[in-house]
């Protein structure tokens, strides 16, 4: 398996935890109650966790408040699961996300991904990496690396790095869900390109217009966008 597309498991979340307060008490080596700290923590899914705390000490910490950018911000828990819970996504020409945390809100955007049934994503590239975590159903990933389309399925995660070739397609009779994490960046491009739905939406057919305005605005970003030909030749037909 190629190693620059790294697929895992689900980790088990209480060792995750763990491992992440295990690493925090040894950085700290003080009262956490004593410090303003916004986490930064890195995962290595062979089961190792490090754990960075960054901030400036505090006397007069009052209770478990989240930082975020200096702002103080509610701690969020999120079902995301829920298929009955009203949501508010973004239609990007058939897949669909849902910010849970937006583009303007820090260095990352994280998102909820539905990917119905018969669509696809083309051939692309971006400097921007992207983790990916399948709550549901199934989906095929290409990777220029490995050369190949691969099946990801549920409690898989796919890590595409920077400026690696790949697509997306659905191929099955079900809509699929995943959990993204992405750059800021990424997050306000989709923001540009999408088109605000409520509820349970369906895919937009896109507009002329709306195909023009995606391919300016990923040439402003910086993203390369494969041709008709390049995308013939991994099974993707216009």
């Amino acid at each position: 398996m190629d190693n620059n597309v790294k697929y895992y498991e689900g980790v088990r979340a209480q060792h995750f935890w763990e491992l992440a307060y295990d690493g925090l008490r040894r950085r700290l080596k003080s009262p956490v109650g004593r410090w303003h700290w916004p986490l930064t923590y890195s995962i290595d899914m062979s089961g190792k966790a490090a754990t960075t705390a960054v901030g400036t000490k505090r006397d007069d910490f009052q209770g478990p408040e989240v930082y975020s950018r200096g702002r103080p911000r509610m701690a969020t828990i999120r079902n995301i699961a829920d298929s009955k819970q009203l949501t508010t996504e973004i239609d990007l020409m058939g897949p669909r996300v849902e910010f849970l945390i937006p583009p303007n809100d820090g260095t990352l955007s994280v998102m909820r991904s539905v990917f119905p049934a018969g669509e696809l994503v083309p051939l692309h590239s971006h400097a921007d990496g992207e983790a990916f975590y399948m709550t549901a159903g199934q989906l095929q990933v290409f990777s220029e690396n490995a050369n190949a389309w691969i099946a990801v399925k549920s409690n898989q995660f796919v890590y595409i790095p920077g400026n690696e070739k790949h697509a997306w397609r659905n191929v099955s009779d079900e809509d699929a869900t995943m959990l993204l994490i992405t750059t800021a960046k990424m997050g306000s491009f989709f923001e540009e390109i999408g088109v605000t739905i409520s509820g349970k939406g369906q895919p937009l057919a896109p507009s002329p217009e709306r195909l023009q305005h995606f391919v300016e605005t990923g040439i402003r970003f910086g993203y390369w966008l494969g041709s008709r030909d390049e995308n013939a030749s991994i099974g993707i037909i216009f």
